[in-house]
């Protein structure tokens, strides 16, 4: 079959080409505006709500410089500091003797946590007890934290109500860690706003203190800065999760988790890794 075509079927062809071309730009700009515009509108979660004037929070007292690995662990290179660990049953059985042989002073224990599904169930952690002799017995210092997947203020305060009554015999030297961490979009917490997540960190603050214990908070920086009202939380000492030997945060802390994959003797899994300076 014969394909050549005349000057005015080139012509005609070349036009309808343009035309085409123009029409995808034209589709390429109008997706791309509805995306970066009224996605957002949709799509936002609660939780990234409108930036306000807060007040300035505490300075970080230290520089990266202070700061220096020292063998297998992070170390400070003026001022006296702790190292410590902090596990749960997924360390397996634990050789606490070894583990304070090689250095380290104290350690955080896992007691329970909640579900991050729908329903939000609460266990237990079951090498706690275990944990908690074994560190004791060693002399070291000995905190406990929860992981919360709370969304609501009773919620938070049945998560305390809970750490209390687990630890009511027990000999705690650090505060009672409140573990809050970003699990996904879908998660029971995923879209939870920043004023209610504020109000489950301070219900658990004023359900430990009422009951005669001391709070942390653990979690990232993120997560505090752009989930949480940081300036609400200042009178709870920050445990700052940030992988990283190399100290860039810029605010105050009482406790840094540099690693999660530390390895430390007698323990047969990865561990996180932290470091307390005393001021």
């Amino acid at each position: 079959m014969n394909q050549t075509k005349t000057p005015q079927e080139k012509l005609l062809l070349g036009i309808g080409i343009g035309i085409a071309a123009a029409l995808l730009v034209v589709a390429i700009v109008a997706a791309v505006i509805i995306y970066n515009v009224a996605i957002p509108l949709i799509d936002t979660p609660s939780h990234q709500e409108p930036e306000v004037t807060l007040p300035p929070l505490p300075e970080n007292l230290y520089d990266p410089e202070d700061f220096a690995m020292d063998g297998d662990y992070l170390g400070m290179i003026s001022g006296e500091y702790m190292l410590g660990i902090d596990v749960s049953e997924w360390n397996r059985e634990i050789d606490w003797k070894a583990v304070k042989d090689a250095g380290i002073e104290f350690a955080y224990i896992r007691i329970g946590g909640r579900g991050w599904g729908e329903a939000g169930n609460m266990y237990g952690d079951a090498m706690a007890q275990a944990n908690y002799q074994g560190a004791k017995e060693q002399g070291l210092l000995v905190g406990v934290y929860f992981f919360s997947q709370a969304i609501t203020v009773e919620e938070a305060r049945e998560e305390a109500l809970y750490c209390l009554e687990y630890t009511k015999d027990w000999q705690l030297d650090l505060p009672i860690a409140m573990d809050w961490e970003y699990i996904s979009d879908e998660a029971r917490t995923g879209s939870i706003s920043r004023r209610d997540l504020t109000d489950c960190v301070l219900e658990f603050n004023r359900t430990i203190v009422q009951g005669g214990r001391k709070m942390c908070l653990y979690t990232g920086a993120f997560i505090l800065h752009q989930w949480m009202y940081p300036h609400e939380l200042q009178e709870i000492p920050f445990w700052l999760a940030m992988y990283t030997t190399e100290m860039d945060y810029p605010y105050e802390f009482a406790m840094w988790q540099y690693t999660g994959k530390g390895r430390v003797p007698g323990v047969s899994t990865d561990v996180d890794m932290n470091i307390m300076p005393i001021k």
